[in-house]
């Protein structure tokens, strides 16, 4: 049987707790690295409970539970983070939407305007920046002058944010009703493709109309 003195399980309990709260606002590369030790001590810990007839299996088996849940923990983005998604949706739509059927400028400048409120990124940020890429790239399938450009800004800036808050696509795709698997089709497919060349007209506009940060 492991013997652990009570110094060794204090800072046993202080990293545990420390990895736990990084994941509020874990980098990327932080969060990679305690997925991948998550999976690595579950793996480990599952063969040896196979594999080990010894006194050791007596704990190792209780241990596979809690590992597998804190795994889970670690991939999944919080409830509460989908819920601030969606809310952050209806806000921009209540608020900006109604403009894109007459003006694409004018609609991205309002959302623009929501963005200068809410400068850190929070998950009320992406979802504002998400609901103005989708509105504008539902417009730039009619046809609307300008919409191709602001679908494009609007993709650049919650894409950068979405990587900055560790949120995948499919959660993301959740905060607006719709078939997610067609937007996040678009949604990469507008990546793949060369920025839309804006026309110089649309520059002064969009200039005009002050949507630039």
């Amino acid at each position: 049987m492991i013997r652990l003195s009570l110094r060794s399980l204090l800072v046993l309990v202080a990293a545990c707790a420390v990895a736990i709260a990084s994941f509020r606002h874990a980098s990327d590369g932080w969060r990679t690295t305690m997925v991948s030790l998550a999976i690595v001590v579950f793996l480990v810990t599952a063969i040896m409970s196979l594999v080990d007839r010894g006194p050791r299996r007596s704990w190792l088996a209780p241990f596979l539970l809690p590992t597998l849940a804190a795994l889970a923990s670690a991939c999944a983005p919080a409830p509460d983070v989908r819920g601030q998604l969606a809310a952050a949706a209806v806000f921009a739509q209540d608020r900006c939407y109604h403009l894109i059927h007459h003006d694409t400028y004018a609609y991205q400048a309002c959302i623009v305007g929501l963005l200068r409120d809410e400068a850190k990124p929070t998950p009320k940020r992406l979802g504002i920046e998400y609901f103005g890429w989708a509105g504008a790239q539902n417009s730039a399938r009619v046809g609307m002058r300008g919409a191709d450009a602001a679908a494009y800004e609007f993709l650049q800036r919650f894409r950068a944010t979405q990587k900055l808050l560790g949120i995948d696509d499919r959660t993301l795709c959740g905060s607006i009703p719709g078939d997610c698997d067609a937007r996040i089709a678009r949604m990469r497919q507008m990546e793949a493709a060369p920025p839309p060349v804006r026309d110089p007209q649309d520059e002064e506009r969009a200039a005009a109309d002050g949507h630039r940060d």
